[in-house]
C-alpha cells in the first residue's frame, strides 16, 4: 500500500524559489523514513510511479517521460506503526498564529543605516 498526498494546485502558496513547487508526502511501510527526495519531479511524476506500482502504461507522453519517485522506496518494508501527534492549538487559532514573536516592525532590507551598521559589525 501507498499513499501519495499533495495539493491539487498551489492556490497562492508560491514559495520563494518557484511558483510551480508543492509538498509531497509519500506513506507506505515501503517509504523511505526521514528521507526527502532530491529528484526534480512533477505531478506527472507521481502519476508515472502510481502507474508503475499499479503495473499500467502511461497515459500518454508527459507521463512516460516523467522522472518517477523511484528512490522515495526501499525493499525492505518498515511495518511499525505510526504515532499521531497532536497539532498545537495555537497553530488554529488566528489571534495567536498571526502574533509576531518581535512586535517592533523589522529594519528595511536597502535601509542605508542598517547597510552601513552591517558594514561596521564586519
Amino acid at each position: 500500500m501507498a499513499v501519495f498526498i499533495t495539493e491539487d494546485d498551489a492556490q497562492g502558496g508560491v514559495d520563494h524559489i518557484d511558483s510551480h513547487r508543492t509538498v509531497f508526502l509519500l506513506a507506505s511501510p515501503y517509504a523511505k523514513k526521514n528521507y526527502v527526495s532530491h529528484v526534480n519531479s512533477s505531478f506527472p511524476g507521481m502519476l508515472k510511479t502510481v502507474f508503475r506500482l499499479l503495473g499500467m502504461p502511461p497515459l500518454n507522453l508527459f507521463d512516460a517521460a516523467a522522472s518517477d519517485l523511484a528512490d522515495c522506496f526501499t525493499a525492505k518494508p518498515d511495518f511499525t506503526p505510526f504515532q499521531a501527534l497532536q497539532p498545537r492549538k495555537e497553530v488554529f487559532d488566528p489571534a495567536v498564529a498571526r502574533e509576531p514573536l518581535d512586535p517592533k516592525p523589522s529594519p528595511r532590507m536597502d535601509d542605508p543605516n542598517v547597510l552601513r551598521e552591517q558594514h561596521r559589525n564586519r
